[in-house]
């Protein structure tokens, strides 16, 4: 898999930068990866899960394309899990809770920009708990 920074401004098009930004570089506080993975999102009230795949992804949150009909609003606590493994399998057990952030309808798709907590090691999540 190949990735790279997504561009979110360009020169010609799009939103003024702020002042002092430099043209297309990521101005979020996590920086953002082009990658295609799929997904399976959970809306609450609904016993089974949306296929869909990313479009891009950081660490804390991802932009995800799902069917156009999918009723997804902003500011709603979904569960999300990601095929980082890339092997097609993705099980209740690896659901994670989300915040969708942003909703698109387009007669495409429905792009769902959620908010995520990055997943902690083995090691960090026991430090964790022994700290609690």
């Amino acid at each position: 898999m190949r990735t790279r920074p997504t561009d979110t401004h360009s020169a010609a098009h799009g939103p003024a930068l702020p002042a002092g930004a430099i043209p297309g570089r990521e101005q979020r506080r996590d920086p953002r990866v082009r990658a295609r993975l799929g997904v399976a999102l959970r809306l609450p009230g609904s016993g089974r899960a949306t296929a869909g795949a990313t479009r891009d992804l950081s660490a804390i949150g991802a932009l995800i394309e799902l069917p156009p009909t999918t009723p997804a609003h902003e500011n709603t606590q979904v569960e999300l899990a990601i095929d980082w493994a890339g092997v097609g399998m993705l099980g209740d057990d690896l659901l994670r809770p989300a915040r969708v952030v942003r909703v698109t309808h387009t007669p495409q798709a429905t792009l769902c920009a959620v908010e995520y907590r990055p997943r902690l090691s083995r090691a960090a999540s026991q430090h964790a708990r022994r700290a609690a």
